[in-house]
């Protein structure tokens, strides 16, 4: 029988993640729908949130052939250095804030390619403190960290203080730069990364300092 690889076992965090969030409990703990109320009244966001369209599939031999350095070849590598596929995730829009649960699984890596957090456990965390500076959502806070902790049983990881550390980095990261939350990334994909992190106000050193990190591939 074939051992689990990392990337096995993140996947299958992945998907307790969605089951969590879809769930009765991890929608009374998250109150997605006070976060979609505060999205809608507080951030400028894109046509594509206002309407609750789903972005488009992403197709990653097309943006595979952009200049290099742009977010769209960055993305492209990213995800085929990492087997992702940006299209897996699609969720069943039976209710409002499935909509919104849509959105950030689907605009979920190229988050990471925009903040330099990693895919591994502590770039993951990274970027759940950026969700959290971005949203300021007390629920939402609440319901990333019990994310954190789930994934710290299940892995029986004991980096606890290296994970608060990147969790602060992050959240602090997220506060201070634009709101990500309902861009329209396919206009986007031809800006160099750099340029975007740039448009954004997005500080990308905290993410260097801890696990994998993608600078080296976004430079």
């Amino acid at each position: 029988m074939r051992s689990k690889t990392d990337d096995d076992i993140i996947s299958e965090v992945a998907i307790i993640e969605i089951g969590f969030a879809r769930s009765r409990f991890g929608r009374r703990l998250a109150r997605w729908e006070e976060t979609l109320s505060f999205l809608q009244d507080t951030i400028a966001v894109d046509k594509p949130m206002l309407e609750k369209a789903n972005i488009a599939p992403i197709v990653l031999e097309e943006l595979e052939t952009l200049p290099f350095g742009t977010l769209g070849q960055v993305f492209s590598e990213h995800c085929h250095n990492r087997g992702i596929d940006p299209n897996l995730i699609d969720v069943p829009l039976e209710e409002d804030s499935d909509w919104l649960l849509n959105h950030l699984f689907q605009t979920h890596d190229i988050w990471h390619v925009m903040t330099g957090w990693a895919n591994d456990e502590v770039g993951e965390v990274g970027l759940a403190g950026f969700y959290c500076g971005q949203l300021r959502s007390p629920p939402f806070f609440i319901f990333l960290y019990s994310l954190i902790m789930l994934k710290q049983v299940l892995r029986r990881d004991q980096r606890v203080d290296e994970f608060i550390r990147a969790f602060s980095s992050g959240y602090d990261t997220g506060r201070r730069a634009k709101p990500l939350f309902g861009i329209n990334w396919a206009d986007h994909w031809e800006t160099p990364l750099s340029d975007m992190r740039e448009k954004f106000s997005i500080e990308s050193s905290g993410a260097s300092e801890f696990g994998q990190g993608i600078l080296a591939e976004a430079a």
